[in-house]
């Protein structure tokens, strides 16, 4: 989400091929209100001759971000709003609006396109800013839970190594070399 509407990118760096490029483009023109590639300079001419009129271009030229063509806001259809939620996020708009919350998901996609476009939009907005935080928690969690794994192992490796901690964090090798363990963070 960018400024009250929900836009995509699709980002092309200088490793990237353009092959895809139009397939992205067509998924992402029926799902996001604005759409915008941001490519590496290497790739700015071809997008340029290969998006149309309506998608944003943005060059990185390794530096900082210029813009070529500002993207034009696209109304999406309400089906396209809706899938973005899954069965919870649907029960949650249903009763948001006192609507029915029982039944398949087919049947609450149904009763959520009785509702107003603009009711759904500013539910799926909200709904979505409520989420990212969620999301960015868990990508969290999973990479805190990877790296515990890791010293985990690191240290049941060196348990069964003729190793020596020393107090300053080092360990000597059986080698004789020292070395002291860091994380990434």
């Amino acid at each position: 989400m960018a400024n009250g509407s929900l836009s995509g990118f699709e980002i092309k760096s200088e490793q990237d091929s353009l092959l895809r490029l139009v397939g992205q483009l067509e998924t992402y023109t029926r799902y996001f209100e604005n759409v915008t590639v941001v490519c590496a300079t290497k790739h700015l001419r071809n997008v340029k001759e290969m998006v149309s009129s309506d998608v944003g271009i943005w060059e990185f030229n390794g530096e900082m971000l210029i813009e070529h063509q500002a993207p034009t806001y696209r109304p999406l259809p309400k089906s396209s709003w809706l899938s973005f939620l899954n069965v919870v996020g649907l029960k949650a708009l249903l009763k948001a609006y006192q609507l029915k919350v029982t039944g398949l998901k087919d049947e609450l996609v149904a009763r959520a396109l009785s509702l107003e476009e603009e009711q759904i939009r500013g539910f799926l907005l909200t709904y979505l800013k409520c989420q990212f935080p969620q999301i960015q928690e868990n990508r969290y969690a999973a990479k805190l839970k990877r790296q515990i794994t890791s010293i985990e192992n690191l240290d049941m490796n060196l348990s069964s190594m003729d190793t020596t901690l020393e107090e300053e964090g080092f360990i000597t090798l059986p080698s004789g070399l020292k070395v002291r363990p860091m994380l990434r963070q």
